[in-house]
C-alpha cells in the first residue's frame, strides 16, 4: 500500500510538472506575438521588399528573374545593429535615364524581418561597393565605385559613405572617366582612373585612404603615356586629411 501512494505522489508531481511548462511555453508565446526570429539575409528576403518598393513607384508587376544582387551584413548606422547594404542592378525595371543600379541598406529590428530603411546615393548603370571600419569602432563605412554614360564617354566616380545615425554623408569622393571607346582615333587624355585602398599605414588603429590616379594619353587610337600619382588621406573626427598639406589647409570638408 505504502508503494502504491508513493507512485501516485510521483506521478502527481509528473503531471505538474509537466502542465508548469506547458504554461510556461504560453506565456513565452504570448509574449513575443507577432515577433519573429532573425535569420541571415537571402536573396528572396530582398527580392520580397525590393518589389514593394517598386510598387511604391508604380512599378506594379516587376520581373525581378534577371536582376543582379550582392549584399553584405554588417553594422551601418551604430554598432551593434543588425544591417546589410545592398546592391541591385535590374534593367527590365528601369531605363537607362533612370539608371539601372542602386544601393540600399536593409536593417532588421530585433525580433523582425528584414527590410528596406533607406536609399543610398544616386542610381548609376552600374555599381559596385565594399565596406570598411576605419576607426575600429563596430560601424563600418561604405566604399561606393560607379559608372554613367553610354556610346563610348564614360563618366566614373568614388564614394565614401558614412551612415553614422542613420544620416548619410559622402566623406570622400574621386572622378574619373573613360572615352577610348568613343575617340577610337582621337588624340589627348582620354582615360583616368582611380584606384583606392585603405590600409592602417602608421599602425594608429585608423586606416587611411589610399587613392592612386592613373591618366593615359592616346594618339590614333593608341596609348603613348601615362600619369601615375598617390595620396594618402588620414581620418579624424569624420574629416580626410592629407598628410602632405599644411596644416591651415589639411582638411578636405565633407561632400554632400
Amino acid at each position: 500500500m505504502r508503494n502504491c501512494k508513493l507512485r501516485v505522489e510521483k506521478h502527481g508531481l509528473w503531471v505538474f510538472l509537466v502542465l508548469a511548462l506547458n504554461v510556461l511555453s504560453l506565456i513565452s508565446r504570448g509574449a513575443g506575438q507577432g515577433r519573429r526570429p532573425t535569420t541571415r539575409l537571402r536573396k528572396e528576403t530582398i527580392t520580397a521588399a525590393y518589389a514593394g518598393f517598386l510598387r511604391e513607384r508604380g512599378i506594379a508587376n516587376p520581373v525581378l528573374s534577371d536582376m543582379r544582387v550582392e549584399w553584405k551584413e554588417g553594422s551601418y548606422t551604430i554598432a551593434g545593429a543588425r544591417e546589410a547594404i545592398v546592391s541591385i542592378s535590374d534593367m527590365a525595371s528601369w531605363s537607362h535615364a533612370d539608371g539601372y543600379a542602386r544601393l540600399f541598406l536593409f536593417r532588421a529590428p530585433s525580433g523582425h524581418d528584414w527590410r528596406i530603411a533607406q536609399l543610398i546615393g544616386s542610381p548609376a548603370d552600374e555599381l559596385s561597393f565594399q565596406t570598411v571600419d576605419l576607426e575600429g569602432d563596430g560601424r563600418s563605412e561604405i566604399w561606393v565605385e560607379s559608372m554613367r554614360g553610354g556610346q563610348g564617354h564614360f563618366d566614373t566616380s568614388g564614394k565614401l559613405y558614412t551612415l553614422a545615425g542613420g544620416t548619410e554623408m559622402a566623406v570622400y569622393k574621386n572622378a574619373g572617366f573613360d572615352h577610348v571607346g568613343a575617340e577610337i582615333d582621337g588624340d589627348g587624355e582620354l582615360l583616368c582612373t582611380h584606384r583606392v585602398e585603405f590600409e592602417d599605414i602608421d599602425r594608429d588603429m585608423i586606416k587611411e585612404l589610399v587613392d592612386v590616379e592613373e591618366r593615359t594619353t592616346f594618339r590614333k587610337g593608341v596609348a603613348v603615356s601615362a600619369t601615375s600619382s598617390k595620396t594618402i588621406w588620414k581620418y579624424r573626427n569624420g574629416r580626410f586629411m592629407s598628410p602632405d598639406a599644411p596644416k591651415s589647409s589639411q582638411a578636405q570638408a565633407r561632400i554632400s
